[in-house]
């Protein structure tokens, strides 16, 4: 039963992460536009999505839709302050693609220059790799099992 309340945890903690990336991205995105009536602050992903220039605006409802809005305003506050916030696999997949899809797509709208956007990239291209080659139960990543003595697939020795 432990296992799985700290997989439960784990998930939750992965889509407010998510959450925040995409907040983040969306303030970015304001300050770079510099739009003097802009106001990047506060948490509410919806209020800031509006803030954005029609183009920026798309591009984000397009990454998140498959979530939903609702889905990413909510996630911060789970996590926090609720004793108990579920989540399916498939929900924390699916928030954790559409803010790393965000997250590029804000890196991208900056000049190459800034070290953060190779950073960014890079934590990108890891999370990707952990959602395809992770078991998302145990953490285990495929390169990390071995094969047992009758080669099949099992825990590596060092585990």
């Amino acid at each position: 039963m432990l296992a799985f309340a700290e997989f439960e945890h784990r998930l939750v903690l992965g889509c407010a992460a998510g959450q925040l990336t995409v907040e983040t991205a969306v303030k970015s995105l304001i300050r770079l536009a510099w739009a003097p009536t802009a106001r990047p602050w506060g948490h509410d992903i919806g209020k800031l999505i509006s803030q954005l220039t029609a183009s920026h605006k798309a591009q984000i409802e397009t990454r998140i839709a498959a979530v939903g809005l609702e889905q990413f305003a909510n996630w911060q506050q789970q996590a926090r302050y609720e004793r108990v916030a579920t989540v399916t696999g498939e929900q924390f997949r699916a928030i954790t693609t559409a803010a790393c899809s965000v997250a590029d797509d804000t890196a991208a709208q900056f000049q190459p220059g800034p070290a953060i956007v190779g950073q960014i990239r890079r934590r990108v291209e890891a999370i990707e790799d952990s959602l395809e080659y992770r078991d998302l139960y145990t953490g285990i990543h495929s390169s990390e099992r071995a094969m047992d003595d009758r080669g099949e697939a099992g825990l590596s020795p060092d585990f």
